[in-house]
């Protein structure tokens, strides 16, 4: 599981999310990144949660984790 953690001022995140879909926001001095097998977020307040880029609903917490062997890719 990769995750990310960015502190970064309006106008820096919107151009940093403009370069997600090519993988060009890394490397970046405020985008810390890091592998892990869990992770645990408190919003605080509720957000729109999207996975991959798909908006799937709305959370306070988000609690994720990699499930070993759950997906199989023929190729």
């Amino acid at each position: 599981l990769d995750t990310y953690d960015a502190r970064l001022p309006p106008r820096q995140a919107l151009a940093v999310r403009a370069r997600l879909p090519q993988g060009a926001h890394l490397p970046h001095p405020a985008i810390a990144e890091r592998r892990t097998k869990a992770v645990q977020v408190d919003l605080g307040a509720s957000l729109a949660v999207r996975l991959d880029g798909e908006l799937v609903g709305v959370a306070r917490s988000l609690s994720l984790r990699v499930e070993p062997d759950a997906l199989t890719v023929v190729v």
